[in-house]
């Protein structure tokens, strides 16, 4: 007989086994085979099968247990506790020979004592659970690595929301033993590792490689602060950029809308409502099979991206896919008409109308929120209530402090305005609040019919609690509430309104334009975690005052970037890019790229260094603005035309031409390097124009300039044109304050040249007009005989005075320091008699102690600068603007001053006090 009839027989003999059909037992033995070679089975003393087998792999051979119902290896260990190892099939609860509890319907591998070791060659599946005092991973115990976490982490899951139905979303959390402020709110959706002590060692570290490749690697660490679809929150590596730290975030939906829908009234009691769905009628006719069609009024249909949420449309027959009729369906509203107050209806994918619908004819649409229940809204003064009472799912959304909005507003916080400089955007004065609590059970409040079940929200004004905040609503106007001590309920106060209906005046147009920033729900709602301001990094630095012996006073942020090379020019390097893309529409005037804000505290606003020293650049712009560094002396000077540019001041342009002002160094000849301050002019662009001459390829001119040391007259100031060899200095005053005209002069379009030489060529000498002679000085004197002039008035002659070269008029007056008047021309640098330092090549005018009135009859003309304390011109008055007058003419009178702009035309702007 074979091991397979020795093996049939033992189980005969078991008094649980059964074997009805006894030639399946015969079948069986004649198909086996006896091989003694193998080994032998049979049945000890104890009716035991068991079996040696021939192998010396095995140690020991095996037994069926009849009374337990168990397979027995038998180990061989002298350890009475590891003799065997047992496998069988429990049944029912009961405890063993050797005071095991065993539980029922459970497979045991054992030896009853708990000092075998067991080892599996290949892979140990379960679906259930793997239980053991202890397991070891590569020789260290699991567990002892487990109880460390649990030691730093307290490990919980989410609960169970809309989002999370399989309620099995880890979330690592601080133990809820922690007793730091605000507790509740830190718990619930923050990991935090170290830190919590003075000895902590480490906060959070991190280690990590990027290997490029986009979303695959290119970032590091990614944070983002981003909800929709996956696709945006894509690594901002790009194509083979790599990327330490990426961080982004995006205007996000609220996490949840509750309301939207109509309370309807339907007991007597103050909560006896019930919630329905909002009614519309059809713009137009509409023929069967469309899938949009247009409506009268506004419906939005929240965040939408569960399968229960969204809007459902009621009201008609629709057909799905498979020609079946359906009497609701999802829609999504499409662009609303702020003019007419129409949308567009698109029905779900798949879904068409089955028949066609008459104008005016109504549909219902129902909002439903992310558990796929449809709410409607009731604000109360600290609250609101919400119709039917919140699921649990819905509740587990809601934390301590969440931000709750309304989309009512008490009109408009701030509007539209592009030549504001302030946040001039669209924004309604929405009421808003910080979450408090709820009233009532968890499972909501019964209302006075017994029928209707609710939920109250309360809010307060502060979003820290016990910080000052009260029970209340508040609005974006306000920091705190406004309506302390009225009814302060929104949408029951003057000028509040549900946010899609409010208009405004324009102040641009003064016409009447609506409100660009609003939610498309016809009834009040509620946004769960809405913010009106992103904030993508916030940073903040501190010095407390109050931290014991702390001794530090200086605080840097700095980045460093070290670039090591071996020749130049082989590393390119940007130190920082912010970059602004989207539509191409403008932003607001109050926009800005940069805002370093001191608050009056800080001594230098922006410090630029470290750029080439030899005409580096350390403020570049489109606009033509930008400053250049000079360390190094610039060998474009060692030749004529060479320039330095210093600043490039701005860029201004006309319908045909541009201009832009520069301040650069110029070789105007020999030894001679003039600074000049200039206009260039191009036909073309000069936004990206680097030079006064265009880098010298021809495409612009160098226009009317003011030039320090001009060419000839170093430690001087000219006006001029051109740069280089072709400078061309006009009115130059010199390192004296000599003033002097190279070309001709001209006032009030006459010559002076012309003017001066006609004079001396028509001069005569008439006896009868007077006579001068030489007098006892040998000074020349002369007695003036004139028909048209009183003499009486001319208290003496001049003389000239050959000792100064001057002429002299005496005045008669009794003032020592009055007696005279004299005009000469000083060549060289010196000091009068009087005491007076005069300077070279200087024309004076002079009594030598300043105590004459001078008074010219006529027009006085000069090409360089008049300079007095004081100038006193006589009031007059134009009959007229057109007057006669030449151009550069002027008058004043008490209340203008008057310009003649051009023969005949005068122009004036007033005078006023100060």
């Amino acid at each position: 007989m074979n091991f397979k009839t020795i093996f049939t027989l033992g189980i005969l003999s078991y008094p649980l086994i059964n074997l009805c059909n006894l030639s399946y037992a015969e079948d069986y033995v004649t198909r086996s085979q006896i091989n003694a070679a193998n080994g032998v089975a049979g049945l000890n003393s104890n009716k035991e099968v068991t079996a040696n087998i021939n192998s010396q792999t095995i140690y020991t051979p095996f037994m069926l247990l009849p009374n337990t119902g168990s397979i027995r290896f038998l180990t061989g260990d002298s350890n009475p506790d590891n003799t065997d190892i047992n496998f069988y099939y429990n049944r029912y609860s009961n405890i063993d020979p050797w005071g095991n509890h065993l539980k029922e319907n459970t497979f045991y591998f054992t030896d009853h004592h708990g000092g075998n070791n067991y080892k599996f060659v290949g892979n140990v599946e379960a679906t259930g659970l793997i239980s053991a005092s202890s397991i070891l991973v590569n020789g260290k115990s699991v567990q002892n690595a487990v109880d460390k976490v649990n030691k730093a982490l307290y490990a919980t899951y989410l609960p169970k929301t809309p989002y999370n139905n399989g309620n099995n979303a880890p979330l690592v959390v601080v133990d809820d033993g922690y007793s730091g402020f605000d507790n509740v709110n830190i718990a619930r959706n923050t990991l935090m590792l170290g830190g919590q002590s003075l000895d902590s060692k480490v906060g959070l570290k991190a280690s990590c490689q990027n290997i490029s490749g986009g979303d695959l690697g290119g970032s590091c660490y990614q944070f983002t602060d981003m909800s929709g679809p996956q696709g945006w929150h894509r690594s901002g590596a790009g194509l083979t950029d790599g990327v330490n730290v990426d961080i982004r975030t995006s205007n996000n939906s609220p996490i949840d809308v509750i309301g939207g829908n109509k309370l309807v009234k339907e007991g007597d009691g103050n909560h006896d409502y019930a919630v329905q769905g909002n009614d519309y009628t059809i713009v137009s006719d509409v023929t069967a099979g469309s899938t949009k069609f247009f409506i009268h009024g506004i419906f939005g249909c929240g965040v939408a991206i569960t399968d229960v949420s969204g809007c459902k449309m009621t009201g008609t027959e629709f057909l799905n896919d498979k020609g079946e009729t359906v009497s609701s369906v999802k829609v999504l509203p499409g662009p609303y008409d702020s003019e007419k107050n129409t949308i567009l209806v698109e029905l779900a994918r798949g879904y068409k109308l089955k028949k066609s619908i008459k104008a005016l004819s109504q549909v219902r649409i129902t909002i439903y929120s992310a558990d796929g229940r449809a709410y409607a809204i009731k604000p109360y003064k600290n609250g609101t209530e919400i119709y039917p009472a919140l699921s649990q799912q819905e509740m587990n959304m809601i934390s301590m402090r969440m931000a709750l909005w309304t989309n009512i507003a008490n009109g408009m916080s701030v509007i539209e305005d592009k030549k504001s400089i302030n946040d001039a955007i669209d924004m309604p004065n929405y009421y808003y609040g910080y979450y408090s609590g709820s009233v009532g059970s968890p499972k909501g409040n019964i209302s006075e019919d017994k029928k209707h079940t609710y939920t109250q929200l309360n809010v307060e004004t502060y979003y820290y609690p016990g910080a000052g905040g009260k029970g209340l609503w508040k609005n974006l106007k306000m920091f705190s509430n406004i309506y302390e001590g009225s009814d302060g309920v929104p949408g029951s106060n003057k000028g509040d309104q549900l946010d899609y209906k409010i208009s405004y005046t324009d102040p641009r147009t003064l016409k009447m334009k609506h409100n660009s920033n609003f939610h498309h729900y016809s009834q009040p709602a509620l946004f769960l975690g809405l913010s009106n301001k992103n904030f993508n990094t916030y940073m903040l630095q501190t010095n407390d005052a109050s931290k014991t012996d702390s001794i530090t006073r200086t605080y840097d942020n700095q980045w460093d970037f070290w670039m090591y090379s071996d020749h130049d020019y082989s590393i390119n390097s940007h130190g920082l890019t912010m970059s602004w893309g989207g539509s191409n529409h403008r932003l607001t005037a109050g926009s800005y790229m940069m805002w370093l804000a001191g608050f009056s505290k800080m001594p230098i606003g922006l410090r630029i260094d470290g750029e080439w020293e030899d005409g580096g650049i350390p403020i570049d712009t489109d606009g033509g603005f930008r400053v250049y560094k000079w360390v190094w002396p610039s060998k474009a000077l060692n030749t004529i035309n060479g320039e330095q540019v210093m600043i490039a001041l701005g860029q201004a342009k006309t319908s045909s031409s541009s201009y832009q002002l520069f301040s650069f160094m110029s070789n105007d000849g020999p030894a001679n390097n003039s600074l000049h301050l200039g206009m260039t002019k191009s036909n073309n662009g000069l936004q990206s124009n680097y030079s006064p001459t265009c880098n010298q390829n021809g495409k612009c001119s160098v226009l009317g300039q003011v030039i320090y040391d001009p060419l000839g007259y170093i430690g001087g100031i000219a006006l001029g044109s051109g740069h280089g060899d072709k400078t061309k200095l006009g009115l130059i005053v010199d390192k004296n304050s000599n003033v002097i005209v190279n070309n001709e002069l001209t006032v009030h379009g006459k010559s002076v040249n012309n003017i001066v030489d006609n004079a001396i060529l028509k001069s005569q000498v008439n006896v009868n007009n007077g006579v001068a002679g030489l007098n006892g000085n040998k000074e020349i004197t002369a007695h003036i005989r004139s028909p048209f002039i009183d003499v009486s008035y001319l208290q003496t002659p001049f003389m000239i005075l050959p000792a100064t070269g001057s002429i002299r008029f005496n005045t008669g007056d009794s003032n020592p320091d009055n007696r005279d008047i004299n005009f000469y021309y000083n060549r060289y640098a010196n000091i009068d008699p009087w005491g007076n330092h005069l300077e070279k090549n200087t024309f004076y005018f002079t009594d030598h102690h300043g105590g004459n009135n001078y008074k010219f009859v006529g027009n006085v003309i000069t090409t360089g600068n008049i300079t007095a304390n004081n100038l006193h011109v006589m009031l007059s008055t134009p009959s007229s603007s057109s007057a006669p007058c030449k151009a550069g003419d002027i008058k004043d009178d008490s209340n203008y001053h008057y310009v003649c702009v051009e023969s005949n035309k005068w122009k004036r702007v007033a005078l006023s006090d100060f």
